[in-house]
């Protein structure tokens, strides 16, 4: 690993600890979440847009937003110092495994 950001910088990690807790007291499910990474590849068509006022009030379009945030932010982390990746399992997915899903 090329930086130890939480050595260098914890208080950029508690920042985005913080934005993570928003995102996870939402009440978004952790799938929607995982979906939303796919907006870059595919854009943010009126339709899908509309599709999405329609389902959400305003302040799940704000937590969407800080999801979308959050998980890029992490992913920057993890990219410029090749941080080891794939070991992380959202407690929201063990919960969830734990209740038959």
């Amino acid at each position: 690993m090329r930086i130890d950001y939480r050595n260098v910088a914890p208080e950029a990690i508690q920042a985005m600890a913080g934005l993570e807790h928003v995102v996870h007291e939402s009440t978004l499910e952790p799938e929607l979440r995982e979906a939303l990474l796919l907006l870059p590849r595919t854009g943010a068509p009126a339709d899908v847009y509309l599709e999405l006022e329609r389902r959400f009030d305003q302040e799940e379009m704000v937590a969407l937003t800080l999801a979308i945030v959050a998980i890029n932010g992490r992913n920057r982390f993890a990219v410029g110092p090749r941080s080891p990746v794939g070991h992380y399992v959202s407690p929201h997915t063990r919960v969830m495994e734990g209740a038959g899903r």
